[in-house]
């Protein structure tokens, strides 16, 4: 046998090994679809799914969720939101929830372009004040510097881009490119299934994950986003913010694992404007298990 056909072999089972896996996920099409509340909107890049809540006249907020967690986590702020008389749009990010699931580079300038082309589809012209939690904080801080004149105010929630430790195995997986994306199509989903926590936390949560973990696309999705859109340091955007002079307020969990509470340091050297909190409590999951303390935050935020 000569070598080329050993290579050409080994070449074969490697891309087995990583297909074979996600092919057997369910896919994210017209079935898995009927299940979503909300609507879709056809942007480049595919269908975004989304939701409103609050009356139509409403000041608008936007609201962005993390890496791991889709849309529903934002739903009992979103609630509260619009029970103040504020219109509220949550959605997902590509990869996630019922979002079309493209084969790009998860970068900062993708998940901002999703944001402005759904904002453009639903007639959002005006600044909105603009809500990112976790990765969605990334985002959200990329997408405020880039079109400060669509940004009123800007919210972020334990943010990324100024630290992060996402955990030592997908880390690894990251750095590693082709046995990574396979060892994460294997393992990835027990990881965060396991990393989700008792459902007292947020009883909607585990079930959210287990979903996604089991549908096509969802994995790959993380992987490159951690390979892209969390390696890019978000320095830059907060200084461009501070120049534009955007309102921002930051709200950290004192014993959060995956975002450092020195990154509030660093924020503050970036934009000595910015106003922050520390929820002694809370960790990263502060957006749903410190959910109360959360709005009132903001409401507090947003009424000034």
């Amino acid at each position: 046998m000569s070598a080329s056909v050993v290579v050409l072999a080994l070449l074969l089972l490697l891309v087995a090994a990583w297909a074979v896996p996600e092919l057997r996920r369910r896919p994210m099409g017209a079935k898995a679809r009927a299940e979503a509340l909300g609507e879709f909107a056809a942007i480049p890049g595919g269908r975004t799914h989304f939701r409103w809540f609050g009356p139509e006249d409403g000041p608008v907020v936007v609201c962005v969720h993390g890496l791991v967690t889709p849309s529903p986590i934002w739903e009992p702020m979103a609630s509260g939101l619009a029970m103040d008389g504020y219109r509220v749009l949550t959605y997902d990010l590509w990869g996630r929830g019922y979002s079309a699931r493209p084969l790009r580079k998860h970068t900062a300038d993708l998940y901002c372009r999703q944001l402005s082309d759904l904002l453009d589809s639903q007639g959002v012209t005006g600044p909105v004040s603009l809500l990112g939690y976790s990765m969605g904080a990334a985002i959200a801080t990329t997408f405020a510097a880039a079109t400060p004149s669509r940004v009123d105010r800007l919210v972020l929630l334990a943010p990324g881009g100024l630290g992060c430790d996402p955990g030592q195995f997908f880390e690894r997986c990251c750095r590693l490119p082709v046995v990574g994306d396979i060892i994460w199509g294997l393992h990835g989903g027990d990881d965060l299934v396991d990393a989700t926590g008792p459902e007292e936390r947020f009883p909607a949560l585990p079930a959210l994950i287990r979903v996604e973990v089991t549908t096509r696309g969802y994995l790959p999705s993380l992987l490159s986003s951690g390979r892209n859109m969390l390696a890019e340091d978000q320095a830059g955007a907060h200084k461009a913010i501070a120049t534009a002079k955007i309102p921002v307020r930051a709200i950290w969990g004192r014993h959060d694992r995956v975002i450092p509470l020195s990154a509030l340091g660093r924020l503050a050297q970036l934009n000595r404007n910015a106003q922050q909190s520390v929820l002694e409590a809370a960790d990263h999951g502060l957006i749903y298990t410190h959910a109360s303390e959360c709005l009132k935050d903001v409401r507090a935020f947003l009424k000034r």
